[in-house]
């Protein structure tokens, strides 16, 4: 018997609800049933996980859900602290007991989390449709680089430029690195250092300042331990002099540093 028959039939259905949570390379899979299941070679564990329902009604913002999931689930250990630096990924599937088929219904992000007591958290997440669904930037005529640093359109190769050091402390929004040092101050202004935590996870942390063998953070250093190995990578003030001199990637610079100071939309008749 097919999924489709089994889901429509009054009798046979017995539905576990299958969800996989993806950040990067790392994967978690949970089912709400009482016991691990595996599908096509793939184990989910049994764990306190449900939502709250799921709608389809042609306006995304509405069919944005909450998963309960318990504490013990891997995935929340990501969120204490300094949120995830990049999306987790969900996606939710509906299996028959007994049959080999599981579709995916429901796909989307994790938006927030908060903890619902000490044994169980809230994932507040929007649909796929509902990210699609946001406003684009559109490109400016103006003189800074409008492009973001290492992005497609900057075309800077991250890996051309990547420093590896070693962390001597992690003080608040500082980590120390004797590393560091060799570089020349505000060299890594603006740009990020990546790290992998303790769960196998790559976060990134955008750096503020640089100075000697101190870099200060946007936001919290946690995830980083003493002795272990980063990697940092330069920032951009979006000036075609430091395109050119920091870079050599003139052709790709996106603003128009020679544009008039005078605009013709001031109302001045004469331009």
């Amino acid at each position: 018997m097919s999924f489709d028959q089994i889901e429509r039939s009054n009798y046979d259905g017995k539905p576990i609800l299958l969800y996989e949570f993806v950040h990067g390379s790392t994967v978690w899979r949970y089912n709400g049933g009482q016991k691990d299941l595996t599908l096509n070679g793939v184990l989910y564990e049994a764990i306190p996980v449900s939502h709250e329902g799921y709608s389809m009604s042609g306006n995304p913002t509405s069919d944005d859900i909450t998963i309960s999931i318990s504490m013990r689930a891997g995935v929340t250990d990501l969120f204490n602290g300094t949120p995830p630096s990049r999306s987790i990924q969900v996606s939710i599937r509906t299996l028959h007991f007994g049959d080999k088929e599981a579709p995916v219904v429901w796909s989307g992000i994790i938006k927030s989390m908060r903890r619902a007591s000490t044994v169980e958290a809230k994932f507040n997440c929007n649909s796929l449709l509902s990210t699609l669904n946001r406003n684009g930037l559109r490109l400016s005529w103006q003189r800074g680089c409008p492009h973001a640093l290492y992005d497609n359109l900057c075309r800077v190769n991250p890996a051309d430029y990547g420093t590896a050091v070693q962390v001597n402390a992690v003080i608040g929004d500082h980590v120390e690195a004797a590393g560091a040092t060799g570089l020349p101050n505000g060299y890594l202004n603006g740009g990020y250092l990546s790290f992998t935590t303790a769960h196998g996870t790559t976060e990134t942390r955008a750096i503020e300042e640089h100075w000697q063998n101190r870099i200060r953070l946007l936001g919290a250093a946690d995830g980083m331990t003493v002795g272990q190995w980063i990697i940092v990578y330069p920032g951009c003030d979006r000036t075609s002099g430091t395109c050119i001199n920091k870079f050599n990637n003139l052709s790709n610079y996106g603003g128009f540093p020679h544009l008039p100071n005078k605009s013709p939309f001031d109302g001045d008749p004469v331009f």
